[in-house]
């Protein structure tokens, strides 16, 4: 997720943050958004890997590489599912 980038720095608390509102929100609207607010933040997995994998030398034989890309993975298809629930439903007639 490209987005995930957006939260290297100082922004990240109010992103975090306003994204956990927004997913409580739509909890409570039933609505398959709450997926998606839910997991941006967790996308930022993807982006911990990448950096430990240039910053660091062989990261990528180290447990924390692997846990960053499951959790990582793990936000990304919340996203998709949240995404492909909320736009392709069938609407009731």
């Amino acid at each position: 997720m490209a987005g995930s980038f957006l939260l290297i720095g100082p922004q990240i608390v109010p992103i975090v943050a306003t994204s956990f509102c927004l997913g409580i929100f739509f909890v409570f609207r039933k609505s398959f958004l709450s997926l998606v607010f839910f997991g941006y933040p967790i996308t930022f997995g993807w982006v911990s890997a990448y950096i430990g994998f240039y910053e660091l030398d062989d990261y990528i034989n180290d447990s924390g590489f692997w846990v960053a890309l499951g959790i990582g993975a793990l936000g990304t298809i919340l996203v998709f599912l949240g995404f492909w629930k909320t736009l392709f439903r069938r609407e009731a007639n």
